[in-house]
């Protein structure tokens, strides 16, 4: 039996009359055999957003997970699923250069330690469908096997589910929260005593200053942002905080590193290819953000890709 979920794609678009999927990027008609099924589909979706009334959320269609944003036409209510992977992707299998991974989790290419540093903020940038969350659980992964850590996650919705226990003893427990009871999550993930938080998306001046205290008090908080190259990521965030010299100065202290990405189609080929940038902490940076001279930090990255290249590390932190 033909099923939706057999096919290549990213997104499927429940269109009231005509579905389409994405597939590297581009729209295709869904084939007509598949639209008794889409449309059952779209009235279980459509249903669940009317008794939630909550426009955002996670199914699973035959043990595949989606993603679901619904949203009103002048043709009536619509929806688009994202389609999520079962497993969490290695970091390793991402395609990032060798060096972004030690340098988020231990800070210096110059650091020895195999243990992942406390505290601080990382930034994980792009704009949309360009694997923000793909990269963060990769990374959480990461983190959770390095260390045996208490982790938590606020989400809407839960796109992959992480293993809520590692071997190294890490545990981590994934919470499904409505974006607009994110900051109320935040506060109950600071009282839980964790090591790690992730924050789907950090969207009130509220929740960025949540962000900035469990940073300060040593936990390591990760969020996407959705923003259209690096130093944008660090300025939407400043933007969302309030740009005084108080934040400026708590962002430039607890900073870790800024992680950007975008998945690129270029001519003649069947796949997207990864583009990516990453800016790390150092005096430099620092000093930068801390000042509100973000103009200025595509010279510091420019910077810290010598040292690197030059195989000389960043300054310790």
């Amino acid at each position: 039996m033909f099923s939706i979920n057999d096919l290549s794609f990213s997104d499927l678009y429940l269109f009231k009359d005509d579905p389409m999927i994405k597939v590297d990027g581009f729209l295709e008609p869904l084939e007509e055999q598949y639209g008794e099924e889409t449309r059952e589909l779209r009235e279980r979706v459509l249903k669940r957003q009317a008794d939630t009334n909550n426009e955002e959320f996670s199914i699973v269609h035959n043990e595949q997970r989606y993603r679901v944003a619904v949203y009103e036409c002048v043709s009536g209510y619509e929806a688009t699923l994202r389609k999520i992977g079962s497993d969490v992707v290695d970091w390793n299998k991402l395609g990032f250069p060798k060096h972004y991974l030690p340098m988020l989790l231990h800070k210096t290419l110059q650091s020895e330690r195999k243990v992942v540093a406390r505290g601080g903020i990382i930034l994980i940038g792009g704009k949309p469908d360009s694997g923000k969350s793909t990269t963060s659980y990769a990374l959480i992964d990461q983190i959770m096997c390095h260390s045996p850590w208490f982790g938590v996650t606020i989400e809407d919705p839960v796109e992959m589910l992480l293993p809520t226990r590692y071997e190294n003893g890490a545990t981590i427990r994934q919470r499904e929260i409505k974006s607009s009871n994110f900051d109320d999550a935040l506060r109950i993930a600071l009282r839980s005593n964790c090591d790690l938080i992730f924050v789907g998306e950090i969207r009130t001046p509220e929740g960025a200053q949540l962000a900035l205290q469990a940073a300060q008090t040593g936990h390591l908080v990760i969020t996407t942002i959705h923003a259209s190259d690096l130093a944008g990521s660090i300025d939407r965030f400043l933007s969302v905080v309030g740009k005084t010299d108080q934040n400026q100065s708590m962002f430039s202290n607890v900073f870790r590193g800024a992680l950007w990405q975008s998945l690129e189609k270029s001519s003649g080929l069947a796949n997207r290819t990864m583009n990516c940038k990453a800016l790390f902490t150092d005096p430099e940076v620092r000093s930068r953000i801390k000042n509100g001279e973000l103009e200025r930090l595509t010279s510091a990255l420019e910077t810290q890709q010598a040292k690197i290249e030059n195989g000389r590390g960043l300054e310790a932190s």
